[in-house]
């Protein structure tokens, strides 16, 4: 049987419907810095309520990654304003909402953040859907 070349007389359609994905943040060398400072090894005592001590604990994005991408702040992902100390369970446990963090427990720098990235009805908004209150900012 004899092959003939392939040959494509018109073009490819373009796809409908098919989203691009938004180009991925250029990392500057302090976001970098800040970044490893952040997974650095701490001990303490957890800030959830439960008073428990770790070795190795955890710092929580009291707004998360996700939301910060959302609102274009890339230079805020690793600020420790936003920081909360939590034993990996606790943390856990939050992030899958199966045991939502008291809103008496976060600290009162990381609502100023909020509050500076979302506005007071921003921040009350994400508070109450995302941690255990009923927030008056």
């Amino acid at each position: 049987m004899k092959r003939s070349r392939l040959e494509r007389k018109t073009p490819l359609r373009a796809r409908v419907g098919l989203r691009r994905r938004p180009k991925r943040h250029a990392e500057t060398s302090a976001e970098r810095e800040a970044r490893f400072a952040w997974h650095a090894v701490h001990q303490g005592w957890c800030s959830c309520g439960c008073n428990r001590f770790s070795m190795h604990l955890q710092w929580h994005h009291v707004l998360t990654k996700e939301r910060l991408k959302r609102e274009n702040r890339h230079d805020l992902l690793w600020d420790p304003a936003n920081a909360m100390p939590l034993h990996p369970d606790c943390h856990e446990r939050h992030t899958n909402h199966s045991r939502k963090i008291p809103i008496e427990f976060v600290p009162v720098e990381a609502m100023a953040f909020a509050v500076d990235v979302l506005g007071e009805g921003g921040a009350a908004a994400y508070f109450a859907s995302h941690y255990n209150c009923e927030v008056t900012l």
